[in-house]
């Protein structure tokens, strides 16, 4: 893990922020704008990984992969960018992913520790994230697994809509992160006007668990794990029957940002 973030995931938290490192790559790890160039490299990479799944459908391989790859990066850089106000170079020329033998995402490598940028604005921190690292990462994924690009998007905003859920509360409800993560997850626009992709629709129901009523945020988009061999729909899945069910019945007011 680079030293910066070892106080923010201390203990049983620090397996969350060992997905971006500082160490040299090693031999094996791909630079990622290479990934990007070289369609067949992916191929391959979901290959594998459709077979340690045993799945055939290249769809939910890809959002596999997707949500391996969201959860390696997104909590340490959110929590680097929001807390620490300190950005982490992410330009896919500079970085590499080093991956197991089933082709999935184990770290990301960094070519330094960044710039520490306080009282900087949202889009100073989270710029290359999103336009010049998910963007283009989403849109070739999209392409292999033939998969919306929507849908994937919407699993980098369950991954980093918990990571900021958590700032917020480790913070104490501090200002700044909560600014972060409204800017970030709750506005359709980005500050230059670009449509952002981190923004869908946000639902809740009331739902009966094991006999008291809960009031249960669904998942913005299916990721698509119900399409794996044995594997089901989650709880929280817009998708999932009774879901669907208490949604059309519920209040308006449930429906919080959907257009």
């Amino acid at each position: 893990m680079i030293a910066l973030l070892e106080p923010l995931f201390p203990g049983e938290w620090a397996v969350y922020g060992a997905g971006l490192s500082c160490e040299p790559a090693p031999p094996g790890a791909i630079r990622l704008d290479r990934l990007l160039a070289e369609p067949a490299l992916l191929e391959q990479l979901l290959r594998s990984h459709a077979e340690q799944l045993g799945c055939a459908d290249p769809r939910p391989v890809a959002a596999s992969w997707a949500l391996a790859y969201f959860g390696m990066l997104l909590p340490p850089f959110a929590a680097a960018a929001t807390i620490l106000q300190h950005r982490f170079p992410l330009a896919p020329s500079d970085v590499a992913l080093s991956v197991d033998a089933a082709g999935r995402p184990l770290r990301l490598h960094l070519p330094h520790t960044g710039w520490a940028m306080p009282a900087s604005p949202l889009a100073a921190r989270y710029d290359e994230l999103l336009w010049l690292h998910l963007q283009p990462l989403i849109e070739a994924l999209a392409r292999q697994g033939r998969v919306a690009a929507r849908l994937l998007w919407g699993n980098a905003t369950r991954y980093l809509g918990a990571t900021l859920e958590q700032i917020v509360a480790l913070s104490g409800g501090a200002a700044h992160c909560r600014d972060d993560s409204e800017r970030l997850l709750l506005r359709d626009a980005w500050p230059d006007g670009r449509a952002n992709p981190l923004f869908g629709p946000l639902r809740q129901i009331d739902k009966c668990v094991d006999g008291a009523v809960v009031t249960l945020a669904l998942h913005r988009e299916c990721c698509l794990n119900h399409m794996l061999p044995g594997a089901a729909y989650c709880s929280a899945c817009p998708l999932l029957a009774d879901n669907l069910r208490l949604l059309k019945a519920a209040p308006k007011n449930k429906r919080l940002n959907d257009k």
